[in-house]
């Protein structure tokens, strides 16, 4: 059985799923998060306020974010 690792991206006005993936991959460049499809796509997630708080984030708190978009990916494999 493999291991499915799936990221929900919802917007916090719209209260809906922007985007459903499954991710094999996860790095953090200097455009933002980028992650690998299993289709072998990328997508880039920059504005990682705008997806998972409702407020504005500061610049530690992007830091965060972008911990837990890792860590949601590796403690799912």
């Amino acid at each position: 059985m493999n291991n499915i690792k799936m990221i929900t991206l919802i917007h916090p006005h719209d209260k809906k799923p922007f985007m459903i993936s499954i991710v094999s991959k996860v790095e953090d460049t200097e455009l933002g998060l980028k992650l690998t499809l299993e289709n072998g796509n990328n997508i880039c997630v920059n504005n990682y306020s705008h997806y998972l708080l409702s407020e504005s984030v500061s610049r530690c708190d992007k830091d965060r974010l972008k911990n837990i978009y890792i860590r949601l990916v590796s403690e799912l494999t």
